[in-house]
This record gives structure tokens, sequence and C-alpha cells, in this order.
């Protein structure tokens, strides 16, 4: 009789566990009648199947100790000829942890078995272990502390979470921070990174400064740029590799933070709405905190809620009046309107330099439910419009 485990050891909770009993007559007579007893330790593999199926499955036979019975395998494969062999593959799935320097045992054995002319040869063994551990995990999400979008020259921060989601203690915990230097400039971190190099940032381990992540601990780490350049998009990386927990198996984990930069020249709207002027008039206001490089302003409009389709309704440019010291009051009256449609504004900024930027929308309509407001409490919008 010979038992061997199919895959690796060792194995981490939760994963098959594998067995085949290869069985061989090793004799010079026929075996007629051959029964088989697989016992395994229950503290750490639980039964899943076996093929054959088993006439008998008993998970306490002993303390810790499960056994599979078959009473005859000749009644399946038929009689076992001299130097014939037959395998049983049993499947497991391990469910404990075995100690340092334990193995979770499987035992095969033959015994009872009768040849063609009723002789009983010696009992058969055969047996093999398995380690079981358990498979470490974290979680790492990152995330900007205010926002995703700002301004040029601006400081800003991102905060690392890492998360222990396994059983185990991590004891080692490695980080990285990759960032594109196109567009950020590193300031610092806490805690203090060990390297830095143009592009990333990096921690040996940050158990150092936090101590073992225990199960269902979490840190968090702080890194600190400023945004050097404008860019539609600019993503950072956070990335957990090779952490270690206390059995020395290994984990790791990412994320990715993405960020909008932009040129502060934008103006900063505190108020933008509609509401009826008369009863075939409306009245569009908008109220700015600051400007900067600002020349004018337009107002474009749609019935259908659509930019697509909306269309300028201002005849020359509203001239800038604010600065970038203080803002200020602007208002157009809308006498091309009919009661009942709801019209939706879009307000466009020209600046000096021949940039559009656009706000909005906001809508609003004679007869219909009361306007909508865009108002002050820190909701600028910077809607950059692409002028072809």
């Amino acid at each position: 009789v010979d038992k061997v485990l199919d895959g690796r050891d060792p194995v981490f909770v939760t994963e098959p566990v594998a067995f085949t009993i290869f069985i061989t007559n090793t004799g010079n007579t026929i075996l007629s009648y051959l029964p088989l007893t697989d016992t395994y330790d229950t503290a750490y593999l639980t039964f899943n199947r076996a093929m054959p199926t088993p006439d008998l499955v008993n998970v306490s036979a002993t303390p810790d100790t499960g056994t599979l019975v078959w009473h005859d395998l000749t009644a399946l494969y038929g009689d076992l000829a001299p130097g014939a062999g037959i395998a049983v593959r049993v499947s497991m799935t391990a469910t404990g942890v075995t100690p340092v320097g334990v193995r979770a045992l499987n035992r095969a054995t033959v015994a009872g078995v009768v040849d063609v002319y009723n002789q009983t040869p010696p009992i058969g063994v055969g047996e093999d272990v398995v380690s079981i551990v358990v498979l470490p995990n974290v979680a790492v999400t990152k995330v900007l502390d205010h926002g995703t979008t700002v301004n040029i020259g601006e400081e800003i921060t991102f905060t690392i979470r890492i998360t222990n989601t396994g059983v185990t203690t991590i004891v080692t915990l490695p980080l990285s921070d990759t960032y594109d230097a196109r567009y950020l400039g590193y300031v610092r971190s806490l805690p203090v990174h060990d390297r830095y190099q143009v592009g990333t940032v990096e921690w040996d381990d940050l158990t150092v400064a936090f101590g073992d992540l225990s199960p269902q601990q979490g840190i968090e780490v702080k890194v600190v740029f400023t945004a050097t350049a404008t860019t539609s998009q600019t993503v950072n990386y956070a990335n957990v590799a090779n952490a270690l927990d206390n059995f020395g198996n290994g984990t790791g984990d990412a994320d990715a933070a993405p960020l909008t930069i932009q040129d502060p020249t934008a103006v900063t709207l505190l108020s933008f709405r509609a509401m009826a002027e008369s009863d075939n008039a409306l009245r569009v206001e908008w109220v700015t905190g600051v400007e900067i490089g600002t020349w004018g302003f337009h107002l474009w409009r749609s019935s259908t809620g659509n930019r697509s389709d909306a269309q300028r309704i201002t005849p020359a440019l509203i001239q800038a009046t604010g600065g970038p010291s203080q803002g200020g009051w602007y208002q157009y009256v809308d006498r091309n309107v009919e009661r009942g449609i709801r019209y939706t504004y879009w307000l466009e900024e020209t600046e000096i330099d021949g940039d559009l930027l656009e706000y909005g929308p906001i809508t609003g309509g004679i007869g219909t439910e009361p306007w909508m407001d865009q108002s002050a409490g820190g909701n600028n919008l910077f809607l950059p419009l692409v002028d072809n």
C-alpha cells in the first residue's frame, strides 16, 4: 500500500487536499477480498469525496480521527491478480492550521485480505502527511484627502490605509508609492520613508513604525505632494508586495488614486441661477468670488436640456467687472422664452488669453417648478470647454 499527497505541501486553510492510495498485489496468488480503511486527522482535514465512494464515513472514530471504509474493493475492480494494482483517490479540505512542526497525518490500511485459497497475507499500510497553514491577506486603499481636483501649486495629501484582512499576524509590511513626476513633486510622508527617488517613495517595513499588524487591524500612511503641472488625470499607486505573516507566508495588494490638476485661472463661482423676471422673461444671475484673467462672459441656452443643441443668447460679450481680489455681480434678462418650458443655461467664461471655461448647467422656467440654484458653499465648477 502506498499513499501519496497529490499537490504541494504546505497548503492553505480552505484549499483542497487530495491523496491517492495505490494498492498493488505483490504476492503470487489472486486476491479475492480486499478491504481498505483510510484514517485522517479531523482537527485539520474535512472529508469531501472519494473515488470510489466509501461504504462507511465515520468522522469521529476516535478523538480527532475520522475513518473511511471500503468493505471489499474487488466488488468494484474485480479480483486482483499478482502484479496488478488499483488506485483510490480521496479529496479533503484543509480546515485547521497545523502547529509549527506538526503535520496532518493520513494513513491507508489494508487488513483482512483474502486470496482465492482463503489465505490472508500480511497487513499493508501506507501513509503521507501534509502541513496546513493559513493564507495571509491585506487590503490596500489609497484616497486623496480633499476631492480629486486641485490647482497647480497646491499641496495635496494622499492617505494609504493598509488593513490585515486575514487571520494571521503580519510581521513584515513593505510599501511603495509611485507617482508621475511630470505633474507631482514629493514633499514628505508620515511615517518618514526609507528610500526615495523621483517617482517612487518606499518603506521597507511599516511594522517598525506601527508594530505587527494583528488580524483586522489597520494602519494609515500619509504622503504629501505638490501639484506642479496641469493634467486631466494622473494616477498614484500604492503597492504592498511580499508582506509576510508570522508563519512566513507572503501576501500583497495595491490600489490607485486618480487626480486632476488644473490651472487656477477659472472663475470662483459663488452663485448661478435663473428666475422669473416677468410673465415672458427669465433673469439669469451669477456672482463670482474672484476672477483671474477673465475677459467676459456669454450665456448658452437649450430648451431640451442637451448641451449639443444649446445656442448662445448673449449678442455681445458681457465684460468682466471682477478681479484677483474681488468678484462681480452679473445679470442677463432672457426675453425670448415661452411659458411652461424649462430652459437650461450654461455660463461660458472667456479668458484674456482666449481660453474658454464653462460652468453649469442650471435650469429655469416660467410656470414650472422652482428654479434650481447652484450657489455658494464651496461647490465651484471647473469644466474646461474645448474650443475647436
